[in-house]
């Protein structure tokens, strides 16, 4: 007599394996993702921007918003502050806004020699037109040099006021690359930002109106506020 084929799972397999619902799961009320209308407010998200500027003679160098004794400063349409450009371009990204060459072109003459804060000032604008604040920042310039042990508290202040942060929330250091590269031969600054915004609604309401589910003893499921 042939034997009827088991229904147990394969050796090995684990026992929840015999009970895992067939197809894809799906998302609350039918919803495809974090692409859905209504999904749910991310509360907190990341930024990262970078720039980087060849060093030229005859123009003044400018990071942060702050004039750096050096004999050369950094080639740009703007004032060249490559720290600030890299954070605005990191302030735009967290919101997934257009970048800063979008909004800021670098052929307009309306931004020639412009000072790079206007950028930042309408880069916290947007964040907060999108329901968000400026919570942390972390900068790192990579230049052989100038050195900037020197600058580092006042372009912090300076940065924690522009931000509208405490000084505490703003992280700056400075490295080298040891002689490698364009920043190693002196061709050039770079400067890598990331930038922290948290929202403004401590809960959004599309998160007040979900409710946790949470398991009870015997399988079954209790629905809470």
């Amino acid at each position: 007599m042939a034997k009827k084929p088991s229904s147990a799972p394969a050796s090995g397999a684990p026992a929840f394996a015999r009970s895992a619902p067939a197809g894809p799961r799906r998302s609350p009320k039918g919803g495809g993702g974090s692409s859905a209308k209504g999904a749910l407010k991310l509360m907190v998200r990341v930024g990262i921007g970078f720039d980087a500027h060849r060093l030229v003679e005859g123009r003044a160098l400018v990071l942060g918003g702050e004039r750096i004794d050096y004999p050369r400063g950094l080639e740009g349409h703007s004032d060249g502050d490559a720290l600030l450009h890299a954070l605005t371009d990191a302030l735009l990204g967290s919101v997934a806004a257009a970048d800063i060459g979008a909004l800021f072109p670098p052929g307009d003459p309306k931004w020639k020699d412009a000072e790079s804060r206007l950028f930042v000032e309408r880069a916290v604008s947007i964040v907060n037109e999108r329901g968000y604040r400026v919570s942390s920042i972390d900068v790192v310039v990579i230049a052989e040099a100038p050195k900037l042990a020197p600058y580092v508290d006042s372009i912090r202040a300076r940065l924690a006021g522009l931000l509208g942060i405490t000084q505490a929330d703003v992280g700056l250091k400075a490295t080298t690359t040891d002689g490698m590269g364009f920043t190693g031969r002196g061709e050039g600054i770079a400067i890598q930002a990331v930038v922290t915004v948290t929202a403004k609604q401590r809960r959004p309401a599309a998160f007040a109106k979900l409710r946790r589910v949470s398991p009870e003893p015997g399988g079954r499921r209790r629905e809470g506020a």
